[in-house]
């Protein structure tokens, strides 16, 4: 049918439709698409809290995604705590609306006004925050430290943001 086509001078998919091999109208459901859309994740190089908001700073790029829920955002990793799994420069994303976490989950917090990316341990009825590289102390989640969640991290891209 398609050497027919060529002959008629007329494009294939215009032949079958007249011999009615295929519907002259496209039924509304083949032009959506099944998979979920590209969710916008903006990256930033810092966060701070102020007047009860947490607050991004210093953007740096934007990048697309298509798993993440709906209040997720993006940082740099700086330094070697949480190597080697979380390199240093690398991005994770942070879903905002994750706020309790299993033993051993990987989160971000704001520590006496300091970020931080650390592993959550539940162990004697106690929390606290570790690295996975063993030269960093814990933190410990108690009144001596102003211990603010940020959320969960749920996706690691590991790529040297420079």
């Amino acid at each position: 049918l398609k050497a027919i086509a060529k002959i008629l001078d007329l494009n294939y998919i215009e032949l079958f439709q007249l011999i009615g091999y295929i519907d002259k109208d496209i039924p509304e459901t083949f032009n959506k698409i099944s998979a979920p859309a590209d969710q916008e994740i903006k990256i930033y190089g810092s966060i701070s809290f102020h007047n009860g908001e947490f607050v991004c700073e210093q953007y740096l790029k934007t990048v697309y995604l298509s798993y993440p829920g709906e209040n997720c955002v993006g940082f740099i990793v700086t330094g070697d705590s949480m190597e080697p799994r979380i390199p240093d420069s690398s991005i994770v994303i942070i879903d905002r609306d994750i706020k309790e976490f299993e033993h051993r989950n990987v989160a971000a917090f704001l520590v006496d006004g300091k970020f931080y990316i650390r592993r959550v341990v539940k162990q004697n009825n106690k929390e606290y925050l570790i690295s996975d590289n063993p030269n960093y102390d814990p933190i410990f989640m108690d009144q001596n430290n102003e211990v603010l969640v940020i959320g969960k991290v749920i996706k690691l891209l590991v790529e040297k943001f420079i």
